[in-house]
């Protein structure tokens, strides 16, 4: 493994400070909670005693502790209140949404601002799995990739979102010329207020090629002018292919419209990244990425999904990240 340098000891010395802050404000909250607790059982004492209007006796007897456990029970069956060790009512799941979303996995850590080296920024694969998720669940990531018409669901609530269209499997290896069709697209997702475009399968080299350098970058150039400036458009591009190309004049120009490149499977060893070498690589194609302004997505792998491949690829995102970057799942 390279050494690191000053930008990725920097990234690793914001994670360390956002958590130490986050654990003092652990123990400020666990302290204020502490207080309010004491102050709600104090007022709800007296909150009791002016709602049943109880006796001034029956209140110097609620004062004294050992003569309020009796009280108590007296005053429970006159106002008709359950009993103190009663077991508690059991509610269905209708009427408790803790209950119902048990089965949900844990909400995403909340989106980050561009720029700021080390925080962590989700973009969540929509697929139809999460079609029965409650929408309040993904307000907290901070991009998610859907697929329209199915997908408006998201953006219709709030959640930036961005649309998944490919050439390549729609039209074949002429997919990049079929720019009047794509555009419409485009044009359709941005009325319905989608952040950007997903453009799957943008391979210069390898398989799955709908064409040329060439074509390809007409189609992102149009892509872009549909979208404006403001828009976003992440390619998928595999890593070797792409690298590979970063010196053709089409390319790059391709690449000047794009803001994000997905790193697809990772860097798990189905992405060819097996060795010290390997990952060195990847290192320097982030940087190459990085020099032209493009963040990165590591999206997830299905095939490597353990705890210690969960944490192997959080660290390799944390390493690279400044700001501009997504972890994929």
């Amino acid at each position: 493994m390279p050494p690191f340098n000053g930008r990725r000891s920097t990234s690793l010395l914001v994670v360390v400070l956002s958590f130490c802050a986050f654990l003092a404000a652990l123990v400020t909250a666990a302290d204020a909670m502490a207080r309010f607790r004491r102050h709600h059982q104090h007022h709800h004492l007296a909150a009791h005693h002016k709602h049943h209007r109880c006796l001034a006796r029956a209140r110097r007897r609620h004062r004294a502790h050992s003569r309020h456990r009796a009280h108590s029970r007296r005053c429970a069956v006159r106002h008709g209140r359950r009993k103190a060790h009663a077991a508690p009512r059991k509610l269905s799941a209708a009427h408790n949404p803790v209950s119902a979303q048990a089965s949900l996995p844990p909400l995403p850590p909340a989106a980050a601002a561009d720029g700021v080296a080390g925080l962590v920024k989700a973009r969540l694969d929509a697929k139809l799995e999460f079609d029965s998720f409650p929408l309040g669940w993904f307000n907290g990531l901070a991009r998610v990739l859907a697929y329209p018409p199915a997908g408006d669901r998201y953006v219709a609530a709030g959640v930036p979102a961005l649309a998944y269209h490919d050439a390549w499997t729609t039209w074949g290896s002429s997919g990049a010329t079929h720019i009047a069709e794509y555009i419409a697209w485009v044009r359709r997702d941005r009325e319905h207020g989608y952040l950007g475009q997903f453009m799957d399968d943008v391979n210069f080299a390898g398989g799955n090629i709908a064409g040329t350098p060439a074509q390809y970058a007409n189609l992102i150039e149009a892509v872009r002018a549909a979208l404006g400036p403001d828009g976003v458009i992440e390619i998928n591009a595999q890593m070797w292919d792409l690298k590979s190309m970063l010196g053709n004049p089409d390319v790059q120009r391709a690449l000047s419209y794009v803001n994000v490149v997905t790193k697809e499977f990772n860097v798990d060893p189905t992405s060819g990244i097996s060795s010290a070498g390997r990952y060195r690589e990847y290192l320097e194609f982030v940087d190459g990425l990085r020099a032209r302004g493009i963040g990165i997505t590591n999206s997830g792998d299905p095939s490597y999904n353990s705890e210690a491949d969960k944490e192997y690829s959080l660290a390799s995102y944390l390493l690279v990240n400044t700001g501009l970057d997504f972890i994929g799942f």
